[in-house]
C-alpha cells in the first residue's frame, strides 16, 4: 500500500564532526557545501511522485543534522532553496531539527523569514538526571523557555521524546510524555535508542553499563504512550528509530546495529500491535465464540491490521482460535473497521 505524505526529506551531512554526538551516533562523512543541483533534483523527483499527498503543499523536510550546527553557508544555500520553491509555490515551506541548545529569539526570526514551517524540537526526556547521563546541554527548563519563545512564531512545533536512554525506565518516559502534553505541541516523535557500532553506548553496552530494549519492550513503550498522547487530543504521533539523521539507506542496517530494537519497519509493527489490540476488544464484545470473522476495513489501513509479516492474523488464530478474512472496502474510513461474525462455535 502506498504510503501518501507530504514530506519531501533531502538528506544534509554534517558539516563539522565536532557537534555530533558520539554517545549515540556513528560518526559520519562531512561535508563543507552542499550540491545544489542534485537537492533540487531530488526535490523536482518527489513533487511528481504519486506519494505525495495532492490535497495541501508539501515541505522540504531536512534530515541528517541538527540544522543550526550547519555551516552558516550551507545553512543560507538552503534557506535559498526553500525560498525559490515557495515563492514559485512548489512547496509551502521547510521542516527541520533543532537543538535546544541552538533555540534563540534570532534563530526564530531567521526561521520565519525562509519560510520554515516546522520544527521538531529534540527533547529526549524531561528527566534532567537522564538528559545529563546522556551528556545533553539543556535541561527541562531550558525546554519550557523555548515553548515561549515559539508562542507566537506561527511555527508549527513539536518534540523528540527517545525510549531507552540511560538509566530511562518506563516511568521516567510516561512522565516525559506528560511533560510533552503540558508543552502543548502539534505533534511528538518517539524515537527508540539503538545502540550502534563505534559509539560510547555501545562501549557502556559491553561492559553491561547499559541495557539495551528488545523489539517488543520497545515496541509496548511505543504503543502505551502513543494511547496516552491520542487519548489526551494529540493525534499527531510519530514513531521512529534513532538515529534517522542519517542516511535512510544507511542507518537501519543490522551491520551498522550493536543491539536495541532493531526493525525495517518498526512503526508498522507498532501500529500492528495497537490494530490488533482494537479487533480483539471488539471480538471480545461480541460475547460469543467466535470461529471464523470477517475485518471491514480500507486498503490503506491493510498492512497494519494484519500486522507485520500477518501477526496478527497468526495470533487471533493462537489466541482465540479464530479465522480473520480481510475485506477491503474503500468507502470505509481511514483508520475505521468493523466485523462481521461468519461462523461462531457450536
Amino acid at each position: 500500500m502506498k504510503e501518501i505524505t507530504n514530506l519531501i526529506p533531502i538528506y544534509i551531512a554534517p558539516t563539522s564532526t565536532k557537534k555530533l554526538d558520539n554517545l549515540y551516533s556513528q560518526k559520519r562523512e562531512t561535508v563543507s557545501k552542499v550540491n545544489v543541483e542534485e537537492i533540487k533534483k531530488q526535490i523536482d523527483e518527489y513533487l511528481t511522485n504519486d506519494k505525495i499527498s495532492k490535497k495541501e503543499k508539501p515541505e522540504i523536510a531536512f534530515y541528517g543534522s541538527n540544522f543550526f550546527e550547519l555551516s552558516d553557508k550551507v545553512q543560507e544555500t538552503l534557506f535559498e532553496i526553500v525560498d525559490e520553491y515557495v515563492v514559485s509555490k512548489k512547496v509551502r515551506g521547510a521542516q527541520i531539527r533543532i537543538n535546544p541548545i541552538n533555540i534563540t529569539v534570532e534563530k526564530i526570526r531567521v526561521m520565519k523569514k525562509h519560510h520554515i514551517k516546522t520544527v521538531e524540537i529534540i527533547l529526549g526526556s524531561s528527566s534532567n538526571y537522564i538528559l545529563k547521563k546522556s551528556k545533553r546541554k539543556y535541561t527541562i527548563e531550558d525546554i519550557r523557555k523555548i515553548k515561549k519563545m515559539f508562542r507566537f512564531s506561527f511555527i508549527k512545533t513539536g518534540y523528540v521524546m527517545n525510549i531507552g536512554m540511560i538509566d530511562s525506565k518506563e516511568n521516567d518516559e510516561f512522565n516525559t510524555a506528560k511533560e510533552i502534553l503540558k508543552l502543548k505541541p502539534k505533534f511528538v516523535v518517539i524515537s527508540p535508542m539503538l545502540v550502534y557500532k563505534g559509539t560510547e553506548l555501545a562501549k557502556k553496552y559491553a561492559t553491561e553499563d547499559y541495557e539495551a530494549l528488545s523489539v517488543d519492550a520497545a515496541a509496548q513503550r511505543c504503543k502505551e504512550i502513543t494511547y496516552m498522547f491520542k487519548k489526551n487530543g494529540l493525534d499527531d504521533v510519530r514513531i521512529e528509530l534513532y538515529d534517522t539523521n542519517q542516511k535512510y539507506d544507511d542507518v537501519a542496517t543490522a551491520e551498522n546495529v550493536v543491539a536495541g530494537p532493531f526493525h525495517p519497519a518498526f512503526n508498522k509493527y507498532v501500529e500492528g500491535m495497537m490494530w490488533y489490540d482494537s479487533i480483539a476488544e471488539k471480538i471480545k464484545n461480541t460475547n460469543s465464540k467466535v470461529k471464523r470473522l470477517e475485518v471491514e476495513i480500507n486498503p490503506e489501513d491493510l498492512d497494519r491490521a494484519v500486522g507485520y509479516n500477518k501477526a496478527n492474523i497468526e495470533k487471533l488464530k493462537d489466541m482465540y482460535d479464530i479465522k480473520v478474512d480481510i475485506k477491503s472496502n474503500p468507502e470505509m474510513k481511514i483508520g475505521k473497521f468493523e466485523i462481521k461474525v461468519i461462523e461462531n462455535y457450536q
